[in-house]
């Protein structure tokens, strides 16, 4: 059997997700603001997505300025432009800063065709490799999110399994924060045997919804206290009731579906604290160690 590499890095972003989606071909209508509100303000998502394009445009030399935005419906209506536009650039400039590094490196795709410890076959490409430099990912967010964590995780483990990251090169995921994520290279046996048993892990769960909630898996995984690791899960998993915060995982509609208000603490599941050590671990603890 052949696993495909993007079908693999799409599973792990959101498991649940995939098993309705992708298997029983369901959908979840996406929740949109009314088109009749006029925009002064930028919350948290629009911001969001106004700080990705803007790193896109950083990487890739293009001009960025307010009326540029404003024109593509990005700002916020008259004078307030303006305004958020300074801010937004004040909020990512540590972002751009590191892409500037990037901006005169021209990006390879390196192939990946590696058969894993299962006998099971991963192809596919990844993108964004700098020679001299490595895998770079970057993300807008201000919070290292799991579906990044996993992209650039997977990503590293197929360039690691086919012996395509030279000695000086390693794989990073920029962010606005200071500190983002950093990979080094594996050896190759080593980066097939986790391969392996994600291949193993993604067959599992299309046959049934695993107990993945990503970013409360992720949180909770890591975390070593066990008090700790469950209280921060916890919060990941209801949210919290600021003013334009996002909701709590528990209010995703495909996990939704998955429980079915069948199970009244599934965090306390022990298969979800095993798929999460399974999934999370091995990149949190290579992290660590690069760290």
């Amino acid at each position: 059997p052949t696993v495909d590499l993007d079908m693999l890095k799409r599973f792990f972003s959101h498991p649940i997700r995939f098993f309705y989606s992708s298997r029983l071909g369901i959908s979840m209508p996406a929740e949109h603001d009314s088109e009749d509100e006029e925009s002064f303000s930028l919350k948290g998502l629009q911001k969001w997505g106004l700080a990705s394009r803007l790193a896109d445009d950083c990487l890739a030399g293009r001009q960025s300025d307010v009326e540029k935005f404003s024109a593509l419906g990005l700002l916020p209506h008259g004078s307030a432009a303006s305004g958020e536009w300074l801010a937004i650039r004040q909020e990512y400039q540590a972002l751009l800063d590191q892409l500037q590094h990037f901006r005169d490196l021209q990006p390879a795709t390196r192939s990946i065709e590696c058969e894993l410890d299962s006998g099971v076959m991963l192809s596919g490409e990844v993108g964004a490799c700098y020679p001299g430099t490595g895998l770079m990912h970057f993300s807008a967010s201000k919070t290292v999110k799991s579906r990044s964590v996993m992209s650039l995780w997977l990503d590293h483990l197929a360039l690691s399994a086919t012996e395509q990251l030279a000695p000086a090169e390693c794989s990073q995921l920029l962010t606005p924060i200071a500190k983002g994520l950093r990979f080094e290279a594996l050896d190759a046996s080593s980066a097939r045997k986790i391969l392996a048993n994600y291949a193993a892990l993604f067959r599992q769960g299309q046959t049934y919804p695993l107990p993945v909630f990503p970013d409360t898996s992720y949180t909770w995984a890591s975390h070593t206290d066990p008090e700790i690791a469950m209280s921060k899960a916890l919060a990941c998993w209801h949210g919290n009731q600021y003013r334009n915060a996002p909701p709590g995982e528990c209010d995703d509609a495909f996990i939704r579906l998955a429980l079915q208000q069948n199970t009244a603490r599934p965090l306390d599941d022990p298969l979800f604290k095993d798929c999460a050590r399974q999934i999370y671990l091995p990149a949190i603890q290579h992290a660590a160690k690069n760290a």
